[in-house]
């Protein structure tokens, strides 16, 4: 696997996550030992059956990004969002 794929949680390898105003919409996040998706101003759970529900955290909250760096900077620079259909059932 390419070095920017891997992330090694525990080892702190991965990037904190700026507060939620400033969380790029696309970015998979590591949170309460799971992976999730930031989704503009939301927090969607994820798990291989799809989304969950979105939950709130304090926009305050250190969490790990998952997404390797040049995933970031597709995004930053405009890429449109293709989003799993679980994501509709969960708004």
């Amino acid at each position: 696997m390419h070095p920017n794929r891997t992330c090694d949680v525990i080892a702190a390898k991965c990037g904190l996550i700026p507060p939620l105003h400033k969380r790029r919409s696309g970015t998979m996040i590591w949170l309460n030992s799971a992976p999730a998706l930031v989704l503009n101003t939301q927090i969607y759970p994820y798990s291989p059956n799809g989304y969950a529900r979105p939950i709130i955290i304090n926009p305050e909250q250190i969490v790990y990004v998952l997404s390797p760096e040049p995933t970031i900077a597709v995004l930053r620079a405009g890429h449109k969002l293709q989003i799993h259909p679980t994501i509709a059932t969960n708004h």
